[in-house]
């Protein structure tokens, strides 16, 4: 009995050596640990004149479909020169990183119906995919789309310029990402060989800076620079203009610039913003009457945009309750 409660150690080590064998052997080539991809993946099929391909992988055959054409979308990128067409934008880094995130969703998004799987693999709990899209049938979506959001362009060009300088200034943003999706349109075409012009495209990109940089309004009044500061917050908040016979002969130029750019955070599920707005009266030979800054701030739980038209909102209203809404008669040259 003794001898065999000695040779224990001995004994389960052995048994431990067995089992750490067996497991070790358990662990072949194809086994769950082995995530080499096919050789087809290896030596991918090079896009030419005629088809696009792109490989994904995923738990899914639906999720590596997507990401074969979201690497189609990137393939294109590469043929994109991006820099051209976005230079106009105040903000180079957002904005291109918004112009390759349209593309990528055009790309994904165009040839649902179109696209091929040529090939399908299985590899242990996930799957390869070899997808493909015939340049040509891109080109014809990608130029109907195009001429759809061009319309939608002109539409809202034409909204947009009978609008009111402070309406301009809020829906200076949304004019900005309908011209950021034609953008990135025609940058798409242009990378399949198909040159398409952006005159009218630069036309918009100016109209939308000037809507987010400056509002500039005429307030006429009589009495000192707050007087006048007044009339500008009531001519902001109401939108308004009186007849020229009630005009006073005293005639003030307003300019309200903004200051900086917009800074955004999003705190507990909520977008907020903030910047500064500076308010300048000069008198009618260009000198400074008055000149005070204000901060704007607003928050919304839909986007930044929401959150930043609240925060222009807000800032009229607080005009609004201070009490500028003293009638001085007021002028507008929007």
């Amino acid at each position: 009995m003794l001898n065999r409660l000695k040779d224990t150690p001995l004994l389960l080590l052995i048994l431990l050596c067995v089992f750490f064998v067996q497991a070790c052997e358990g662990v072949k080539p194809g086994g769950s640990n082995n995530q080499t991809p096919p050789g087809w993946v290896m030596s991918p099929k090079n896009s030419n004149e005629y088809q696009l391909f792109g490989i994904g992988n995923g738990t899914t055959i639906d999720i590596a479909r997507k990401k074969g054409l979201l690497d189609i979308a990137e393939k294109l990128l590469v043929e994109v020169s991006s820099s051209s067409t976005i230079s106009t934008n105040s903000d180079g880094r957002s904005a291109s990183e918004s112009f390759k995130e349209s593309i990528k969703t055009h790309v994904n998004e165009t040839p649902l119906t179109q696209y091929k799987v040529d090939k399908v693999e299985k590899v242990n709990d996930g799957y390869w995919v070899q997808v493909s899209v015939e340049r040509q049938t891109l080109i014809q979506e990608t130029q109907k789309q195009l001429l759809n959001k061009d319309r939608d362009l002109s539409d809202f060009n034409e909204r947009f310029i009978a609008m009111s300088s402070v309406e301009r200034f809020i829906n200076a943003n949304n004019f900005d990402e309908l011209l950021n999706k034609s953008t990135a349109l025609m940058a798409v075409l242009n990378s399949l060989g198909v040159t398409v012009k952006s005159t009218q495209y630069i036309a918009y990109k100016k109209t939308i800076e000037s809507a987010k940089n400056t509002i500039t309004v005429v307030v006429s009044g009589r009495g000192d620079a707050a007087s006048l500061v007044r009339g500008l917050q009531g001519l902001l908040l109401e939108n308004k203009v009186n007849s020229p016979d009630r005009m006073p002969t005293k005639t003030k130029l307003a300019v309200l610039q903004m200051s900086g750019e917009y800074q955004y955070f999003n705190h507990f599920g909520q977008y907020q913003v903030q910047q500064d707005l500076l308010i300048t009266l000069k008198d009618e030979n260009g000198g400074v009457v008055f000149k005070e800054k204000y901060s704007v701030a607003g928050s919304s739980v839909l986007s930044h945009q929401s959150a930043k038209r609240s925060a222009v909102n807000q800032f009229l209203g607080e005009l609004s309750n201070e009490g500028f809404l003293t009638k001085v008669g007021l002028k507008s040259n929007y």
